[in-house]
């Protein structure tokens, strides 16, 4: 994951859009995009792997991308009775991308139970930082919940 820069802190950026931002910005032209095509090629799947995230993940991380989606502040689960402490993902469809943004915002929400093909995972011990020990052998939990976990 990389470092959002601190004027960029106040918005929701995944790391594909973060990388982005850092390469246009690098000082040494060699670390640069090659050219304008180059760049756009990179929106262009971002754009892309941004309109395949359910809308279940954009309802939770409170991001909406199409012109009628609005949300509330998705860290207030009262707006969003349906995420009611517990929300799977078992029936969508997450790429690589989805995954990566649903890891880096799991833990700023008030979500306490989330799972995305396997069992629910501790994400409220997590956060409160009370685990001593982190046993994952009864969860049912699959490759795609480990890789959220980590």
């Amino acid at each position: 994951m990389y470092k959002v820069p601190p004027f960029f802190e106040d918005y929701i950026l995944s790391d594909d859009m973060i990388y982005i931002i850092i390469k246009l910005l690098q000082q040494n032209p060699e670390n640069r995009f090659k050219d304008l095509a180059e760049v756009r090629s990179k929106f262009i799947e971002l754009r892309e792997n941004i309109l395949h995230t359910p809308f279940k993940l954009r309802q939770l991380l409170g991001h909406p991308i199409l012109p009628d989606e609005h949300f509330f502040d998705a860290k207030k689960t009262e707006h969003f009775p349906e995420l009611n402490n517990s929300i799977g993902f078992q029936n969508n469809i997450l790429n690589s991308f989805g995954l990566k943004y649903l890891a880096k915002f799991a833990l700023d929400n008030r979500i306490e139970l989330l799972s995305i093909n396997g069992g629910h995972m501790p994400l409220n011990q997590m956060k409160m930082n009370n685990l001593v020990l982190l046993n994952l052998s009864n969860c049912g939990l699959y490759s795609e919940d480990l890789f959220v976990l980590s």
